[in-house]
């Protein structure tokens, strides 16, 4: 697909490339994780789905599209997001792209991530009506808890990790999410 042709998010689904998210209508690249970014990715996903499994309040989902914008389109997929039944369609989850925005957004930062695109990202999330964004930086093994983007609380890895208003009763090390096996 040309990529100076404004596209849909149904194009970006026909995409037969993985690798891609759609920015007002424009296709962007993105580069594939690598291991380290997977291992805290499925640590945060086991500490997460363990939660909401045990409480039945939602689903946890892993590089999952939403839409955050509409007309041109914008999807983003974060690497980790919450979603609570009450955002949830009562048949569960799309094929497509969700046409609503998690309520916890999840990224991982990895080598190649500038800081101002983290932080657009952040903001394109709190835009579209994410309620949290967590940002892992593995580099200095920390947690950027976003409650809106002027309001962040940074933990290091002897932190706990806690939100009793949107995951009430978790509380994780964020040394765990961390964790090398």
């Amino acid at each position: 697909m040309d990529t100076e042709t404004l596209h849909t998010g149904a194009d970006l689904l026909r995409l037969s490339r993985p690798g891609y998210e759609l920015v007002r209508g424009r296709l962007v690249e993105v580069t594939p994780p690598g291991g380290e970014h997977g291992e805290i990715a499925s640590n945060v996903v086991l500490v997460l789905k363990s939660y909401v499994r045990g409480r039945d309040i939602g689903k946890v989902v892993v590089e999952s599209g939403f839409y955050l914008e509409r007309d041109p389109d914008t999807v983003r997929a974060p690497d980790i997001s919450f979603y609570s039944r009450g955002r949830i369609a009562r048949d569960g989850l799309s094929r497509g792209y969700l046409e609503v925005p998690p309520d916890l957004a999840v990224e991982i930062v990895s080598p190649h991530d500038r800081s101002e695109d983290v932080e657009q990202r952040v903001h394109e999330f709190f835009s579209a009506g994410v309620r949290r964004v967590w940002v892992l930086y593995p580099r200095t093994r920390t947690l950027h808890v976003f409650q809106s983007e002027a309001r962040v609380e940074v933990l290091d890895q002897e932190s706990l990790l806690a939100d009793p208003e949107l995951l009430p009763g978790l509380e994780v090390r964020v040394a765990d999410f961390f964790v090398q096996d």
